[in-house]
């Protein structure tokens, strides 16, 4: 009874997770249609809210199974021996993740959330196992490459479609042009979906491992061959999470990416969210957690560079840059130091 109930104290702190990382998220699906006026905060807010479950519930799997299964060896921590250290390992994770979340987002930087939980994991994991625990060529390939390539990409992107768009419209009457505030009302919806199928899924991934590595049964029953099985309620209430954390979530980091960035208008948003959310629908279908903050912001400043390059916020840039480098290294750290102190604790007590 006693490891159920640790069991789900790790699992409430996993949707705590999803609620922080919707929390400093919410920005990236509604900075640029709040900052361009076309939506107020209350009505982006419930937009974004609504799509982002519906995008976490149904089409988040496969990066639920790289969280769950591509970045610890979940066999070394299956011994019932090591339920202690299982369950100190999961604590000192989320907690280091969360801690790294909430700091960045009281700063005002759109912190990777994707990026805090693994390196979270990676720290605690090491750690309490050592080293050869984790995944570190899924990391290399899966994580660190991503996270360098997916915000260069989102730059460009931003680039291209603001460019194509305004060769689009140049001869237009001005109610063609209006109609980009509709259009970025539609491309609001479709990040909003994109972002909760990638963040949404990440916490999922978490419980399923802590419930398998547990033997919860009673919590998590796959079906026989199953592969990395995703239970519905799992889905529900880290869905649930992340939405809650939209509808609370940081002003600052609006400001961070509407504004200081560059202060965009209809166009620059449609074009910012639009590529922003054909890169994040690729990388969920490839399981792949990419980090929504990186990419809505460098396709914001492709967007701009499309426009006026002088006007984007460069040393904006350089903070929100040194906030990325030291993500995983930094909530590794916290995780790790999490991790000892619980040792410690138990060793006393």
């Amino acid at each position: 009874m006693g490891i159920l109930i640790l069991s789900l104290i790790a699992v409430f702190l996993s949707l705590v997770f999803a609620f922080s990382n919707g929390f400093n998220d919410s920005a990236n699906a509604i900075a640029t249609v709040v900052s361009s006026r076309t939506l107020n905060p209350r009505k982006a807010i419930f937009v974004a809210s609504f799509f982002e479950f519906l995008g976490a519930a149904l089409l988040g799997t496969a990066v639920a199974k790289t969280i769950g299964a591509g970045i610890v060896d979940p066999s070394l921590f299956s011994d019932p021996s090591q339920v202690t250290m299982t369950l100190m390992m999961i604590f000192a994770t989320l907690i280091g993740s969360s801690l790294w979340n909430i700091i960045c987002t009281l700063w005002g930087f759109p912190v990777s959330a994707s990026h805090a939980l693994i390196g979270g994991f990676i720290g605690s994991a090491a750690a309490a196992a050592g080293p050869d625990s984790v995944y570190w060529t899924n990391i290399w390939y899966k994580v660190v490459l991503v996270m360098i390539t997916s915000p260069i990409i989102g730059f460009f992107m931003g680039y291209i479609i603001t460019k194509l768009s305004y060769y689009f419209v140049q001869d237009s009457p001005p109610g063609v042009v209006r109609k980009f505030r509709f259009m970025e009302i539609v491309s609001t919806v479709l990040f909003s979906i994109s972002h909760g199928s990638n963040d949404g899924a990440k916490p999922m991934g978490l419980i399923v491992f802590t419930l398998t590595t547990l033997n919860m049964t009673m919590l998590y029953n796959p079906p026989p061959g199953s592969d990395m099985y995703i239970p519905l309620w799992v889905m529900v209430a880290c869905s649930a999470a992340l939405t809650l954390g939209i509808m609370f979530g940081g002003q600052e980091v609006i400001k961070t990416i509407g504004h200081r960035v560059y202060r965009v208008r209809a166009l620059n948003s449609f074009s910012a969210e639009f590529g922003g959310a054909l890169i994040i629908y690729i990388s969920s279908f490839l399981g792949l957690p990419v980090s929504s903050s990186h990419i809505i912001t460098t396709s914001v400043m492709g967007s701009g560079f499309a426009e006026r390059p002088k006007k984007i916020g460069w040393m904006i840039l350089k903070n929100i840059i040194l906030a990325w480098i030291f993500t995983l290294p930094a909530a590794a750290l916290f995780s790790a130091a999490a991790f000892y102190i619980f040792s410690g604790c138990c060793r006393i007590f």
